[in-house]
């Protein structure tokens, strides 16, 4: 309290601004509606992955991580087979025009880049998770161009981390619900895939809905 009466906030205990931040409720997302403080530690620890949160809910995840004892993720996701994935998460030209089987080779794919930037997925998730890589192919066609050296007539290509799109997906929906996972999907296809690269295997033609 000042020399005015007037109570300021050194003078308010700590307990007191708590329940604003225990009962703090999920806003969005797998467990929206739930205390936020009661929800897995799992999922507190894949919260801080989304970008620009308010400040109510950047104090409210600090004070639930705060109570937990979160050590390593535990959760019923296992990779499912990448044969068994829809037509649409497979290269169109390959499985249709070649006849060729559904694989990895087929599978379309996403960077690790983007599956952080479209599905919020970290390299601490896909490592705990254990998302494989997925083969890489023709160096012109899947990786990332390096500049040479000076003076080296030849040109440096180094190889792009990539992963099935379908599993991403379908990792995701452990996180978020599945029609916001079908959500981004959706922006990532429409963003991503749709680029017409003369060369890519990434073009999807008429077999993309």
């Amino acid at each position: 309290m000042d020399s005015d009466g007037d109570i300021v906030m050194g003078d308010v205990p700590f307990e007191q601004t708590q329940p604003s931040l225990a009962d703090y409720i999920m806003p969005f997302g797998k467990f929206q509606g739930e205390k936020l403080c009661e929800v897995p530690s799992w999922y507190l620890h894949w919260l801080p992955n989304i970008t620009d949160p308010t400040p109510t809910f950047a104090a409210a995840l600090t004070y639930a991580l705060a109570a937990t004892s979160f050590t390593e993720m535990e959760i019923d996701w296992y990779p499912p087979p990448i044969s068994a994935a829809p037509d649409d998460f497979h290269q169109y030209e390959k499985i249709k025009k070649e006849g060729k089987p559904k694989s990895p080779y087929t599978a379309l794919w996403i960077t690790k880049t983007n599956t952080m930037k479209y599905f919020y997925v970290s390299d601490e998730i896909l490592r705990v998770m254990g998302v494989e890589k997925l083969p890489n192919e023709d160096p012109s066609e899947t990786n990332m161009w390096k500049s040479p050296k000076y003076g080296s007539p030849e040109k440096k290509y180094a190889p792009t981390a990539r992963y099935s799109l379908y599993h991403i997906w379908s990792l995701a929906q452990v996180y978020m619900t599945k029609g916001e996972a079908d959500f981004v999907l959706r922006k990532y296809k429409n963003e991503v895939l749709r680029k017409d690269v003369q060369g890519s295997p990434r073009k999807l033609g008429t077999g993309f809905h």
